[in-house]
């Protein structure tokens, strides 16, 4: 079985720093699509964390936060707009 270096989990993480910047230095929209599309082209494949009780943090999960919590706060009037059925 494969078992991922530090360098890969060094990358997973360093997503978070990146994606932040992303949104920092343009329009919310278009981070968002860059972070979501660069994230899933560059991120490792194979690298996964798997907490007890949540499940396991891999690439998808990580770009798919990030991407959240980057437009929840670039783009709060949106979040407000949404309605919840």
């Amino acid at each position: 079985m494969y078992q991922p270096g530090p360098i890969a989990f060094f990358a997973l993480f360093l997503w978070i720093p990146i994606s932040a910047i992303l949104f920092a230095q343009s329009n919310p929209r278009k981070a968002a699509f860059l972070c979501v599309l660069w994230g899933t082209m560059f991120l490792p494949e194979t690298v996964a964390i798997d907490p007890p009780i949540l499940p396991p943090i891999d690439k998808h999960l990580m770009v798919g936060i990030c991407a959240f919590v980057g437009l929840f706060f670039t783009a709060p009037k949106r979040f407000q707009k949404m309605r919840l059925l």
